[in-house]
């Protein structure tokens, strides 16, 4: 199968990558959209085929921006963008495909952060903190979507062109760490705690 195929050379890129042979990597996930490509030509209707093209982007994306080709990395995020939202569109009540929107208008957000393009960055961190307050509301128990509307609260938080923070900005951090503390105590995730003594250590450092 050649998808099968496809899902191989993205498990061989995942390997590559978490070495930082990002040449390999990147050869790799080359070779993944190369397939993925030709199968969703091939069956435009499938929402399978649409997802694994765009996890082809966002990986050769990641690589680029891993490697701050930042250009690049814009230009596979912003295909991953077109598909995720026509998806979103077509299966609008579909919570992973909300989310994978969601991500995608992260990524963009976060190519347009480190340009310097803190407008730019604010759209698309606002979207993404859009979908996911919805989500979080749909779906109150599941910790995934309360961690990712606390990490959009806090990327909304601290994007500012001069280091300055608005009191709306201080509020999101402090929804944020709020969100993160209840997750620690739930599950005890040190990922959670950590995130939370960021977030806290940003507020003190702006009250000082």
């Amino acid at each position: 199968m050649q998808r099968d195929l496809s899902v191989s050379y993205n498990n061989l890129g995942n390997i590559a990558e978490a070495r930082n042979d990002y040449r390999a990597a990147e050869g790799y996930y080359a070779k993944a959209l190369e397939i993925r490509e030709r199968l969703e030509e091939k069956y435009p209707e499938d929402p399978q085929m649409q997802c694994d093209l765009s996890i082809s982007y966002i990986k050769l994306g990641d690589i680029a921006k891993a490697r701050n080709d930042y250009k690049a990395a814009k230009g596979y995020y912003a295909k991953t963008l077109e598909i995720s939202e026509k998806l979103a569109e077509k299966y609008p009540d579909d919570p992973q495909m909300q989310r994978d929107l969601s991500v995608s208008y992260e990524r963009l957000g976060g190519i347009a952060e480190v340009r310097n393009d803190y407008k730019a960055a604010e759209g698309y961190y606002a979207k993404a903190l859009a979908i996911r307050e919805k989500l979080a509301k749909m779906f109150p128990g599941v910790s995934m979507l309360k961690d990712d509307l606390a990490v959009s609260l806090f990327r909304c938080g601290i994007c500012s062109a001069d280091g300055k923070l608005s009191p709306e900005q201080k509020a999101m951090l402090r929804s944020a760490a709020a969100i993160w503390e209840e997750l620690y105590k739930q599950t005890g995730y040190e990922l959670y705690a950590e995130r939370r003594k960021l977030a806290q250590k940003l507020l003190n450092r702006c009250s000082e």
